[in-house]
């Protein structure tokens, strides 16, 4: 597991256990109910490159052409 899966997993369980529901989301399913999402605030990680510590988790799919595409794009 890599430095960034520690942290997501780190991140989701302080969610779980510390975060709070929205309110008046916006977001609706297709049945019209809202939304609503669980959130923490002020959440950040620093990564230091030089000892291995790259911000891509491993836990989940991780679309890489679609970002390489996208900058590319945006350097062209």
């Amino acid at each position: 597991m890599t430095y960034a899966d520690n942290i997501f997993k780190e991140n989701i369980k302080n969610i779980l256990e510390n975060g709070v529901f929205s309110e008046n989301a916006r977001p609706k399913y297709k049945d019209g109910k809202i939304a609503n999402s669980k959130y923490i605030t002020g959440a950040f990680a620093t990564y230091d490159l030089s000892k291995g510590q790259f911000p891509i988790t491993t836990l989940r799919r991780i679309p890489i052409k679609s970002a390489i595409k996208e900058l590319s794009w945006i350097y062209q």
